[in-house]
């Protein structure tokens, strides 16, 4: 199979007309993957259809579209748009219920959390934004997967042209603040600790990351 690309954690392969191969590079089991994204497809969220989801691989439908960042940094002067686009994906989330075989985040909440929902993780295709890579998905609080999103745009690498990497982090800036504009602010501040810690222990996260986390939670989270 032809490799299309490569991310921190999975492979994509082509699988065929109008189908792909996502691959965990570790060997682990990614059957709960396809699970929860044919639960979404049912449920009208916008995700990649599932054609088979067998221990480290899904088949699923290939989604044309270049991801959020790119369409973004295309059109800069709609950043607010974009936010609010990404705002209302969470939205739409969190209002649907989520299935009793989900795994329990323990913060006592009910939703479904994608809980690595950022514009990576979001195609523009040509029936609108597309949701993928449902690897850390779980049940809980709204919040904490606002916050989470917040640690992920605060604090990811910027890889790209010498441009991107200049323009970036002022872009990400102000993305962030329209963002959280949609959400209360407080509740995710709250969250912001216990968030932050967990994602420095993700094995996919760089040591730089785990720097501007540490930053973030110092200069952000209360107490």
């Amino acid at each position: 199979m032809e490799l299309i690309t490569s991310g921190r954690d999975c492979d994509i392969y082509d699988a065929g007309p109008g189908l792909v191969l996502r691959r965990t590079k570790s060997g682990r089991s990614i059957e709960h993957e396809g699970r929860l994204m044919t639960y979404l497809h049912e449920q009208g969220y916008p995700v990649p259809r599932v054609e088979r989801a067998e221990g480290s691989d899904v088949v699923m439908e290939r989604i044309e579209g270049p991801t959020l960042v790119d369409h973004a940094l295309r059109r800069p002067l709609r950043l607010g748009r974009w936010a609010e686009m990404l705002a209302d994906l969470h939205r739409r989330l969190h209002r649907l219920e989520a299935p009793d075989w989900l795994p329990d985040s323990g913060d006592g909440g009910a939703a479904i959390l994608h809980y690595d929902l950022h514009p990576l993780n979001v195609l523009m295709s040509d029936r609108g934004p597309i949701v993928i890579d449902w690897t850390n998905a779980r049940r809980g609080l709204p919040a904490s997967d606002v916050c989470q999103t917040w640690v992920i745009l605060a604090s990811s690498t910027i890889e790209g042209s010498l441009i991107e990497r200049r323009l970036g982090p002022v872009f990400r800036r102000l993305y962030v603040r329209s963002f959280l504009r949609h959400f209360d602010a407080d509740e995710a501040r709250a969250r912001l600790r216990g968030v932050g810690e967990e994602r420095k222990r993700d094995r996919n996260v760089r040591p730089e990351e785990k720097v501007a986390i540490d930053r973030l939670i110092a200069r952000a989270a209360p107490g």
